[in-house]
């Protein structure tokens, strides 16, 4: 190999710490490929640096490159995501992956695919110094957290004790199971035999009963579709009467309807003429108005004769009330036709409601019916496919007994082999069991002669607190003696100040009896003075009234004078009209006459109109006068009757209050002559009672005194076995001590067998991977190598080698269940003799242990996060190592290389900008250490809470737990 040819493919390799990132396409030979927006300033750069490429590649070997940005060694990662994502951590999921590099060389061999395939037998020494590491790791976490469930557990031993109860609940499970299987055998040879006997009958009775049971079926069946069928005719019918019911209503409406337009289209025609006809009447009667305003006009003018004038007014007069009257009917006759045709209208209105709520009903109906149609069809159909089906299944049953039969033959065969393989089980499991079972008797043995002991002194302990127990119940009876006797001196103190409270009671409701008596005499002349009041206010109304009654009578007989005096100037005015009309009569010639009689004409007029001032003045000031009169008499009848009705009230009140306060004085005369009734019984009783609680007090005294004489004489004694008790306890104590020896060599043995389980663990997979690695080598004969005698050999050793470690696994498995279950027991026996008050664990030390465990557990997950992370990237770096060594030793020659190398070489290939940061990685960044302060704020959190606890549980005992 040239050295020209090693140099370029040299100068494209890149190392990275962590990963190898895909290796750079095309060689630097070929030009740098310009970006169509870059700057010709900037092309121009980059021919530059590829010509100083090409000159300096001949004369210096390749030199290490700088990095362009800080995100490569961030991509470099790529590969610990792509290849092993099983093996990555939460910590790699996070971290951003980066474009790869458009400068790869291609034409380069990968030799990633070919490490990989041999990656574990590369450097055995060192992977069995890491595993060894790992392994001693992993059993230093694995006894601290036994330390701390022995510490936890020796204070409430709750998991463990569930964990055997389910254990023990599961045996008894088994044990049903069992029951029930042996149980279900034996029915089910009941049944063979019941079937056996069936089937010895003749089939043909079984056919026939079938048979007939199926003709039965079908006969009720028919007779349930005739059923259905004259249902469906009923239905139909019923449906063929509801349409011509319903056809025959539409005619009538349509018939209805055409008469009301009918009746409606003639009151409009009508309606039409009678606002036609009010409109001529109207413009007649203007007409005629017109006329009466010219001739009132004519009239003043002059011209004919004044009778003439009065002719006609009263004539057009006459004509306008007609009119009138004609047009006052025809508005009446319009009003009621419009109330005709509303009531048309809403009739209209109703009928057509109606009309929708048949059509409704008849729809509705119809949709019942269809439904009923469709669901005997659905009931009709399933009652077919269920005798089809029961045909069917006999058929199947038929089919099954014949190849229940040829089973059961099979069947018998396999079952005495199945029995023959069991029983040669069962022996072997009873060997094992009773191999283990002598191995267990001796633990037992010890463990029962501790319990015996630990039960003896539990019962000395068990009298000692009977003892006093007693001598507590007996202090309690002598303070409840006490105290009785002390309430009942209490009691009579009060009985005492409750007779002079009722005493002074009595004072105070015989001096409000002479109050209210008092009171009582008050009220009655206050009423006394009130009738006088209401007699004299009645007298002045009446004197009113008669005062009103005589200008009443004046001003009437003024009216009648002045009405008099009307009548009077009327009679004159007609008189004065007469001679007038007389006169014009007689001198129509004359004009001065007509001067006179407009003047008398004048006259008349003015009289008229003082005539009506004056009966308009007398009749506002009639008005007047009773308006007044009666808003006095009001005014007066509603003074009279507030008064009257306030003195009711007051008089009833009164009455009410001497009613009650009678009733009242009624019951303090009762309640006294109780009280003092019941008061020298209530002494008495209390006085017997008081003698008989002294009597009893005093041979309470007497007996208690010869009970503590007794227990005294009691404790002593006790208090001599209490002495050969301590020493039995410091004996018990001893052996204590021996048997938690005992406890940590069974803990060291079971590390030992712990150890031993990963050592023939880390052997097996040391043997399977040798397997797998003679396997992969003489892959290509794989036909010679199954038929070798030496493979099988080896095949055969490993399958006894592998069935003799799961043995073993087993064995201790069952060994490490027994020795943790002795101690569980062992543990609570030894907890309940020493402390029995420790057994109720205070919450602060739960809620301590609880916050210590979970501290602990978080941190050996986080070094375990850490630990597969480096080892990850070791590995890495390891196979990159490997990588960079093959090709240096292949491409690339030494001496050249040492000779040529320059570090400056490469630094005009690189452009002086960087380029900038994209906005994943910094969100990424920000977001970690987000999550780093919330980890390191709860870490805080969790600190201060643990010291609390520690500080509140020293305050609480009186030495330290921890």
């Amino acid at each position: 190999m040239s050295t020209t040819d090693a140099k370029p493919k040299a100068k494209k390799f890149e190392f990275t710490p962590i990963g190898y990132d895909k290796l750079k396409p095309a060689s630097t030979s070929d030009p740098i490929p310009n970006d169509p927006g870059m700057s010709p300033t900037a092309i121009r750069r980059n021919q530059i640096n590829a010509d100083d490429l090409s000159d300096t590649e001949e004369d210096y070997p390749p030199s290490k490159r700088r990095r362009i940005s800080i995100n490569d060694t961030i991509g470099s990662l790529a590969i610990l995501n792509e290849e092993d994502q099983e093996d990555t951590s939460e910590f790699d999921a996070t971290l951003p992956k980066i474009q790869p590099l458009t400068e790869e060389n291609e034409s380069k061999r990968n030799l990633i695919v070919e490490l990989n395939e041999n990656v574990m037998s590369s450097k055995p020494l060192k992977q069995q110094q890491s595993e060894l590491n790992t392994l001693k790791r992993e059993n230093h976490i694995l006894r601290m957290k036994i330390k701390s469930f022995y510490s936890l557990f020796n204070g409430s031993d709750i998991n463990m004790a569930k964990n055997i109860d389910l254990l023990d609940e599961i045996n008894k499970w088994k044990h049903k199971c069992s029951n029930l299987n042996k149980e279900f055998k034996e029915l089910k040879l009941k049944y063979d035999e019941v079937n056996l006997n069936e089937e010895n009958q003749p089939q043909k009775d079984q056919e026939e009963e079938s048979h007939e049971s199926s003709i039965q079926e079908r006969e009720a069946l028919r007779e349930e579709l005739n059923e259905t069928k004259l249902e469906l005719k009923r239905i139909h019918d019923h449906l063929e009467t509801l349409t011509k019911e319903r056809s025959e209503k539409e005619v009538e409406w349509n018939q209805l309807l055409r008469g009301y337009e009918s009746e409606k289209n003639t009151m409009h025609s009508e309606m039409d003429k009678l606002q036609s006809l009010l409109i001529t009447k109207e413009t007649t009667l203007n007409e005629l108005k017109k006329q009466i305003d010219s001739l009132l006009s004519e009239l003043n003018v002059g011209g004919e004769t004044k009778l003439a004038y009065d002719d006609k007014i009263s004539s057009l007069r006459i004509d306008t009330e007609r009119q009138e009257k004609e047009i006052k009917e025809l508005k009446n006759k319009c009003s009621e036709w419009e109330k005709l045709n509303t009531d048309l209208e809403m009739k209209s209105k109703n009928l057509n409601d109606d009309l929708r709520d048949i059509e409704m009903q008849l729809e509705q109906s119809k949709k019942e019916m269809h439904e009923k149609l469709s669901s005997r069809e659905r009931q009709f159909q399933n009652e077919h496919d269920d005798n089809l089906e029961l045909i069917n299944l006999q058929k199947k049953q038929i089919i099954d007994l014949e190849t229940k039969l040829t089973k059961l033959s099979e069947d018998a065969s396999n079952v005495d082999e199945l029995e023959k393989t069991t029983k040669e089980s069962l022996n072997e499991y009873r060997k094992k069991y009773e191999e283990e079972r002598s191995k267990n008797r001796d633990l037992t043995n010890r463990l029962d002669l501790m319990e015996a002991r630990e039960a003896k002194g539990s019962n000395w302990k068990t009298q000692y607190e009977h003892i006093q127990k007693d001598n507590l119940d007996l202090q309690s009876s002598l303070k409840t003696l006490n105290v009785l006797n002390t309430d009942l001196t209490k009691k009579l103190r009060d009985l005492s100040k409750r007779l002079n409270e009722l005493e002074i009671v009595n004072d105070r409701l015989t001096e409000e009896r002479n109050k209210l008596s008092d009171t009582v005499t008050s009220l009655n002349n206050k009423s006394e003075e009130s009738e006088l009041q209401i007699t004299k206010l009645e007298e002045e109304l009446d004197s009113i009234k008669n005062d009103h009654k005589e200008e009443i009578l004046k001003f009437n007989e003024q009216l009648e004078q002045k009405t008099s005096e009307l009548t009077k100037a009327t009679n004159q005015i007609k008189t004065l009209q007469k001679q007038l009309f007389d006169n014009i009569k007689n001198s129509t010639e004359s004009k001065t006459s007509e001067d006179a009689l407009q003047k008398r004409y004048k006259q008349i007029k003015k009289l008229q109109t003082e005539l009506d001032d004056v009966t308009l003045k007398l009749q506002l000031e009639e008005e007047n006068h009773r308006k007044i009169l009666n808003s006095k008499i009001r005014e007066l009848d509603n003074k009279y009757s507030t008064q009257t009705e306030d003195l009711n009230d007051q008089v009833r009140l009164l009455k009410k209050e001497r009613s009650f306060l009678q009733a009242e004085l009624q019951k303090g005369k009762e309640e006294l002559n109780a009280l003092k009734a019941t008061q020298g019984k209530e002494v008495n009783d209390w006085i017997k009672k008081y003698n008989a609680l002294n009597a009893e007090n005093s041979s309470l005294l007497n007996e208690q005194n010869s009970s503590t004489r007794s227990l005294r004489n009691q404790l002593l004694g006790s208090l001599e076995e209490n002495k050969d008790l301590l020493g039995r306890i410091e004996i018990l104590q001893s052996e204590k001590l021996s048997l938690q020896d005992q406890v940590e060599k069974l803990s060291k043995s079971k590390d030992a067998y712990k150890e031993t389980l990963k050592s023939t663990v880390s052997n097996l997979n040391y043997a399977t991977r040798e397997l797998d690695t003679y396997k992969r080598s003489r892959g290509e004969s794989e036909t010679s190598y199954l038929d070798s005698d030496e493979s099988r050999l080896l095949s055969e050793r490993y399958q006894t080698m592998q069935q003799k470690l799961l043995n073993r696994i087993e064995d201790l498995e069952k060994e490490n269940i027994t020795l943790e279950r002795r101690l569980q027991e062992r543990s609570r026996n030894i907890s309940a003799i020493n402390n029995p008050d420790d057994s109720l664990i205070s919450q602060d030390k739960i809620d301590y242990y609880k916050l210590k465990f979970n501290m602990e557990v978080q941190q050996n997950n986080d070094l375990k996060v850490q630990l597969d992370y480096l080892n990850l990237v070791l590995k890495r770096i390891a196979r990159n190592d490997r990588l960079n060594y093959m090709k240096v030793k292949d491409d690339i020659e030494f001496d050249n290389y040492r000779g040529d190398w320059n570090p400056y070489n490469d630094f005009n290939r690189y452009p002086r900008s960087r380029r900038r940061l994209k906005f994943k990685t910094v969100a990424l960044v920000v977001l970690a250490s987000i999550r780093m302060k919330m980890t390191a704020n709860k870490h805080k959190w969790n600190d201060k809470r643990k010291r609390y606890l520690e500080r509140k549980i020293t305050l609480n005992e009186d030495h330290r737990s921890w």
